[in-house]
C-alpha cells in the first residue's frame, strides 16, 4: 500500500473484514470461481496417481488465493487506493477525507491512521 494520499474518495480508512466481504463485486466473485476452477483442473491434470486428492487440495489453494485477494481489493478501493466509484455511490464517503500532509514520512498501515491531523480539524 503507498504512504501517499489515495488517489480515489476514501469510503473508510479502517474497514472492517466484514464490510470488505459485504463489498465484493460481482468481478470479485468471478475471479474467485475461475481461479478455483482453474486450480481443480491443474490438479486433476497434473496429479495422475491421486488425482481426486490432488485437485481437492488445489482447488482449496486457488479457493483462498482468490477470497485472500478479492479481500485485499476490496480493502484498496474502500481506503482509495483503487477505483471505488460503486462503494462510494453504496456506503458514501468517510466525513473527513485525508491530505497529502497526513501521510509524509508516516509508517504504514490503516490503524496509523484513525486520527490524522487534518481529518479532525475541517
Amino acid at each position: 500500500m503507498s504512504r501517499h494520499q489515495p488517489p480515489f474518495p476514501v469510503v473508510d480508512p479502517d474497514p472492517t473484514v466484514s464490510k470488505c466481504l459485504n463489498s465484493l463485486r460481482f468481478s470479485d466473485y468471478a475471479l474467485i470461481s475461475g481461479v478455483s476452477a482453474g486450480s481443480w483442473a491443474f490438479g486433476y491434470i497434473g496429479g495422475k496417481p491421486v488425482r481426486a486428492a490432488t485437485a481437492g487440495t488445489t482447488l482449496g489453494l486457488g479457493l483462498l488465493f482468490g477470497v485472500i485477494y478479492t479481500s485485499q481489493s476490496a480493502l484498496y478501493r474502500m481506503m482509495g487506493y483503487s477505483e471505488n466509484s460503486r462503494e462510494v455511490k453504496k456506503y458514501g464517503l468517510h466525513p473527513l477525507q485525508p491530505s497529502e500532509a497526513d501521510y509524509v514520512g508516516k509508517p504504514r498501515g490503516s490503524s496509523y491512521y484513525k486520527q490524522p491531523k487534518s481529518w479532525t480539524t475541517q
